[in-house]
């Protein structure tokens, strides 16, 4: 009895298994292939991990359209997202917005990712919006390109965020941000304007070895640990007035094509602009050093190169 028991409960799984394959397969899209918004808004409102590879998405994706919203104050709703999110060597199309902004152009919630989010070696065709965001893990964009204006400004980065070898083709807004562990944009191009003023860095920020193209915007920075340029080309005119340098200060052999800025500066530790060229005016009026001097040896003066420092 035990042996028949045990085969009719073979028989019926092998008869019932054929239905749980197909509804996995239409619940999840194929990999590699085109995927609309609305395959990934029903993936995130069954709670099922997104993750995709060389795949084309075609329309406008709005992630927090799949998400349930809750009272946060008054007229800000708050939503979280709590699966991971990995895109790799994919492609969109449309425009890729963590939220989606009111009639007025408002974004009136808050959003949170709790889990990794990984758009690595992507291709982003129109703007990108993770405007007001929190990532509570790690954050890794290393090697995308935006084509489009890039905006993360008023996000904070509670884990790494990788933002290495990436192409900004247009205007990066990244200004009055929050990074509790490293950010690192090493070997990044910006062929726009990139503003970063006010940000808070409690780790390393890490510019090694970029490009800014146009005109960079650093100012009111505050560099809670080092902050590493070493390599990099400020082909346009850049400034980092006002801002705060706690730990090392590392532009070594940098090349400043225009003018440069570094007004008002507090260095707390050390500054170091050795082998370096400015090509134009490099100025550091009012720079304060409260640790060791400022290195400034072997550097490379254009022709019309001016060192203004008090």
């Amino acid at each position: 009895m035990k042996n028949k028991w045990t085969k009719w409960k073979y028989c019926l799984f092998v008869a019932v298994l054929p239905l749980f394959a197909c509804h996995t397969q239409q619940d999840v899209p194929a990999q590699g292939g085109d995927i609309t918004a609305e395959q990934i808004l029903k993936m995130l409102e069954k709670g099922k991990p997104l993750i995709f590879e060389n795949a084309v998405i075609q329309d406008d994706l709005f992630f927090a359209d799949g998400l349930n919203r809750f009272d946060f104050s008054g007229e800000v709703t708050s939503t979280l997202l709590d699966q991971p999110v990995v895109f790799s060597n994919c492609r969109f199309k449309g425009k890729v917005f963590a939220q989606r902004p009111d009639e007025t152009g408002k974004l009136r919630n808050k959003m949170t990712w709790s889990r990794i989010v990984r758009f690595q070696n992507c291709s982003f065709e129109a703007d990108v919006s993770f405007v007001g965001c929190q990532f509570q893990s790690d954050c890794n964009f290393s090697g995308s390109t935006f084509e489009a204006t890039a905006n993360f400004d008023n996000t904070s980065f509670h884990g790494i965020a990788l933002f290495q070898s990436c192409q900004f083709l247009d205007q990066l807004f990244m200004s009055n941000a929050f990074f509790l562990r490293d950010l690192v944009m090493s070997k990044s191009n910006f062929k726009g304007q990139s503003a970063f003023q006010g940000n808070q860095y409690q780790s390393a920020a890490q510019f090694t070895e970029a490009v800014f193209q146009d005109y960079a915007d650093f100012s009111n920075q505050d560099f809670r640990s080092g902050a590493y340029f070493t390599y990099s080309q400020f082909q346009g005119r850049c400034t980092f007035g006002y801002s705060r340098f706690l730990g090392a200060a590392d532009f070594n052999r940098l090349r400043f094509a225009e003018n440069a800025s570094f007004e008002a500066c507090t260095f707390f530790g050390r500054a170091r602009f050795n082998g370096s060229e400015y090509r134009k005016i490099l100025e550091l009026k009012e720079s304060r050093h409260l640790g060791p001097a400022i290195e400034m040896m072997d550097l490379i003066v254009g022709p019309e190169g001016q060192l203004n420092q008090d």
